[in-house]
């Protein structure tokens, strides 16, 4: 029986340690492209130095820095008021549903609301980069777009991780 216990055991640990080894290593899809340049080995700051950050890689002149920081000030504004809008609309949600009669046509209306409110903020998102695409030269897209491309795996690990 103690024989037995120990394979078991050290069964385990070999598997445990396998998983772990792997882990590590990762999948190979997740390679970044030849042409990255360091992008997917480089962490990327948070939303503050993010703009610094585009700044030394994209080359971009203080004109447009300010142009972009306008851009950026304009849609975060809006999407603030959204996002509270979307809370509002929740917590009404929630309201409907802890009533003892459930109002269906309610709901679904809410959802609706919900639904559109969402749509309203991707719109603001994607506003957000056309905008900012605008202000940057040829050079400077192309730069962006190898730089998008080479954090996809990485961003694509981060979602995995939650």
């Amino acid at each position: 029986m103690k024989k037995l216990i120990t394979g078991i055991v050290i069964s385990m640990l070999m598997l445990l340690l396998a998983v772990n080894v792997f882990a590590e290593k990762g999948s190979p899809n997740n390679k970044p492209h030849s042409d990255c340049n360091g992008y997917a080995s480089q962490h990327m700051p948070m939303q503050q130095n993010n703009m610094e950050h585009l700044r030394e890689i994209l080359e971009l002149t203080d004109s447009q820095m300010e142009k972009i920081a306008d851009i950026r000030y304009a849609v975060e504004k809006d999407l603030i008021k959204l996002r509270n809008e979307l809370q509002n609309e929740n917590l009404e949600m929630r309201h409907l549903i802890d009533k003892e009669q459930l109002n269906k046509a309610q709901i679904i209306a809410k959802m609706k609301k919900m639904e559109s409110i969402r749509d309203r903020m991707q719109d603001k998102r994607f506003e957000k980069r056309i905008k900012t695409i605008e202000v940057l030269t040829e050079e400077q897209v192309k730069e962006m777009m190898n730089m998008r491309h080479c954090m996809k795996p990485r961003m694509e690990n981060m979602k995995q991780r939650k």
